[in-house]
């Protein structure tokens, strides 16, 4: 199944103060966070943001430009889906697919994917766009995951999958976030 815009919503996981210093790949990650978020915006899909327990973890870094219109939703559980309040405002968006970054893949990324999927939305994985604290934590979230169903995927891949012809009219805007 490909992505599509009208039927996708961008979902950053806790890229919070305290923790996302702590990752590897950081600059690689904030890059493809940044393309998705832009891209986003640009072809007008919702941008839902999680944050795990703020008060110890802080908010989400500065560098990732919050939407003014985007959504942040604070959870104490692992999963979004186990919070009430996030399974809340992702219903009222209406959206199948869910395009998932952030971290820690093997903890929070994972069990939000799972039981995402397991509600039966599609989730959509962004490998380059995920990190843990440790390889081999991501390595092993990346099999779980993709035994569990969901589908790894690419910064690049998602975003010309929402735009699907390079005669769309975002297609020249998009690209050079990319490049």
């Amino acid at each position: 199944m490909l992505a599509s815009k009208d039927k996708s919503c961008l979902l950053i996981v806790d890229m919070q103060e305290k923790l996302f210093p702590k990752m590897l790949s950081q600059a690689k990650i904030l890059k493809n966070i940044s393309i998705l978020i832009e891209s986003a915006s640009i072809l007008k899909i919702p941008v839902l943001f999680s944050e795990q327990y703020p008060k110890g973890l802080g908010k989400t870094i500065a560098e990732l430009k919050v939407l003014k219109d985007s959504l942040v939703v604070e959870k104490t559980t692992f999963s979004c889906g186990g919070s009430k309040k996030f399974i809340k405002v992702l219903k009222s968006l209406n959206r199948s697919q869910i395009i998932i970054t952030g971290i820690e893949a093997h903890v929070c990324v994972l069990q939000t994917a799972i039981d995402l999927k397991g509600m039966n939305y599609h989730s959509f994985i962004v490998e380059d766009a995920i990190s843990s604290r440790v390889k081999k934590s991501k390595d092993i979230a990346k099999k779980r995951l993709g035994d569990n169903g969901c589908d790894l995927v690419s910064t690049e891949m998602i975003v010309f999958e929402w735009i699907k012809d390079s005669g769309d009219q975002n297609f020249k805007k998009i690209s050079k976030l990319i490049v």
